[in-house]
């Protein structure tokens, strides 16, 4: 686990803070369910190009921001958030990375590996960060907001409890018979790659099973894969 540190003055710090909220007040304008916004055939391009990996969401959309600044330089923003989607059989609330360009259309080099373009993906932007800040992270971990005075979980942050929360209630309108809702969150970094930390980590993700079919109830975490 990489957890290099980066000396800030305080004021500096602080003016990243204002502008993170800014920017992540643009990004939710940006977003709504069943997100028309999302440009699907430009995500399966850039998912293609930057070799984009299922369960890799971070590192996808980080390798992506900085590797093709022609698309996202100077002015597209890296989220940290949450999205919902479902299959034949779940509905899934996940915690996920994805990028704004600088119109306000999304590109999600990782859902697009395992969801159709008719496919309805919801997307909740927790934290948005510009061109500048996700630069300064490289080699940190993420999601950063976990990772940032905001608690192991990063719901001390305002905006990413209130994308989380968002997030579930619409899943919990999707559920239907049948369905089961499970949410998924990232873990710890579990390895470093040959060459030192990726910029996001390579980390698997932690299941947990909120409601099952057929009873309702809250079930033990699953380790899976995202």
């Amino acid at each position: 686990m990489n957890t290099r540190k980066k000396q800030r003055k305080k004021g500096a710090k602080g003016n990243a803070r204002k502008q993170t909220l800014q920017n992540t007040g643009k990004a939710r304008a940006a977003a709504t369910n069943n997100d028309p916004a999302l440009d699907y055939v430009l995500s399966l391009l850039v998912a293609a190009q930057t070799g984009a990996v299922w369960g890799r969401c971070y590192d996808n959309a980080y390798s992506a921001f900085l590797g093709l600044p022609e698309l996202f330089f100077p002015h597209g923003t890296f989220i940290e958030g949450w999205i919902v989607f479902e299959d034949a059989n779940r509905i899934a609330v996940m915690e996920h990375g994805w990028l704004v360009r600088p119109g306000g259309r999304l590109v999600d080099p990782t859902i697009v590996l395992v969801t159709g373009p008719g496919q309805p993906v919801s997307y909740f932007p927790g934290v948005a960060r510009s061109w500048a800040e996700a630069e300064a992270l490289e080699n940190q971990l993420f999601p950063h907001v976990r990772f940032s005075d905001y608690g192991e979980d990063g719901m001390g942050h305002p905006d990413y409890r209130a994308a989380y929360k968002a997030a579930v209630r619409r899943a919990q309108a999707l559920l239907g018979p049948g369905k089961e809702l499970v949410e998924v969150r990232a873990s710890e970094t579990s390895q470093e790659s040959a060459g030192g930390a990726t910029a996001a980590g390579e980390s698997q993700v932690t299941m947990y099973i909120l409601v099952q079919p057929g009873d309702g109830g809250h079930h033990d975490a699953e380790r899976a894969r995202e």
